[in-house]
């Protein structure tokens, strides 16, 4: 299996993990649980592409700055399209779930537990270049600020 299409299979296992996850805690209709799922995949492609964004400024000691708008939407929106395009068009995401619902319990559980330890990652790693940013930030305001 070529390695992009192994990359496309883990995107897809991720979105039926979370749409697994949402049809076992919701009392809604399946097509919120799909919606959900690919906010939630956009979501944490978004946290991931910022992320990067904070940790360059992070390894160039530049402070992230809040007017990053402009950059962000365009990316934002494109990521949902390509998410809606992926998943939702002509109910892509059902033949998907069609093969993943032949996979062993074994073969599940490892693939939860990646796709777990993914967002972990993601989540954490915001936290982190968030955490090295507000240093940045505080190194400089002191630099800054005149002595007496």
């Amino acid at each position: 299996m070529p390695e992009s299409l192994g990359m496309m299979r883990a995107y897809q296992f991720a979105f039926y993990t979370f749409y697994q996850l949402f049809e076992a805690m919701s009392l809604d209709s399946p097509r919120w649980w799909v919606w959900k799922s690919t906010v939630v995949i956009s979501v944490l492609e978004g946290m991931g592409l910022f992320a990067v964004y904070v940790e360059i400024g992070v390894i160039n000691n530049v402070h992230w700055q809040y007017n990053i708008a402009p950059f962000f939407w365009p990316v934002g929106i494109g990521i949902v399209v390509l998410n809606d395009y992926i998943f939702e068009y002509r109910d892509r995401w059902k033949q998907y779930a069609k093969e993943f619902q032949h996979y062993s319990r074994r073969k599940l559980l490892i693939g939860r537990l990646a796709v777990a330890g993914i967002t972990i990652l993601i989540l954490g790693g915001v936290v982190l270049v968030l955490y090295q940013d507000r240093q940045i930030q505080k190194t400089q305001a002191h630099m800054s600020t005149p002595s007496t």
